[in-house]
């Protein structure tokens, strides 16, 4: 909402709406107020249970984007999983280079070097590293080149969140040692830390609001 005037909140507010929001809206409060949702649905016990479908996995996330680092990040260690962040192609290809990865997850427009030449670098000298496009290009030609770099498969931008821990869960290779049980402790750790509940931050819907209040940069 833009232009609003202080009589009119009470009168918002009464409605309903939980926040108020002047435009321009710009990313860092649209992401401070979705984890502001969470944390109240958190508190009061509308939440439920996340799935841990990436325990003890170890990825790297690489995306240009600073909000979309935050979002992807912050749903990828909800699963469990441990993940590290590239800025960009160069970053991509040394870190997966240098690093014993599950998956990669890889954006492939980036600055200095985009994610189909990250991937032909890393593939060319580790041929085993398993690597998954993001894209928001899904055209024939887009998937085309990314098969051909050696991408596994893609994920289309904007994310659906069950389909890309499906595709996720469909490539990462099986666990060679068998991860040990939680004891009491870990368990009392984990519930300790503050939780996000996934689906709420990249809903569909919610990500198409986001494409348009803040453009091509978002997810």
């Amino acid at each position: 909402m833009s232009g609003i005037r202080a009589d009119i909140s009470p009168e918002l507010e009464a409605q309903g709406f939980d926040q108020l929001v002047n435009k321009p809206l710009h990313r860092a409060v649209l992401l401070s107020l979705l984890c502001r949702q969470i944390k109240n649905a958190e508190a009061q016990g509308n939440t439920e249970p996340v799935k841990q479908r990436l325990l003890n996995r170890r990825l790297l996330l690489a995306e240009d984007s600073p909000a979309n680092q935050i979002v992807a990040k912050s749903l990828l260690a909800l699963e469990g999983a441990e993940v590290d962040v590239a800025n960009n192609g160069i970053e991509a290809r040394d870190m997966a280079l240098a690093n014993d990865y599950d998956l990669v997850l890889m954006d492939v427009r980036m600055p200095q070097m985009d994610g189909l030449q990250a991937t032909k670098e890393v593939l060319s000298a580790r041929p085993d590293t398993r690597i998954v496009a993001m894209t928001a290009n899904v055209f024939k030609e887009d998937r085309d080149e990314c098969f051909a770099a050696g991408m596994l498969d893609i994920i289309a931008k904007p994310i659906n969140t069950e389909v890309m821990f499906k595709t996720l869960t469909k490539w990462l290779p099986p666990h060679s040692v068998q991860a040990p049980l939680p004891t009491d402790e870990s368990l009392r750790l984990e519930n300790d830390q503050p939780q996000m509940e996934a689906e709420s931050l990249l809903d569909e819907h919610v990500l198409a609001e986001l494409c348009k209040a803040l453009g091509h940069e978002s997810m």
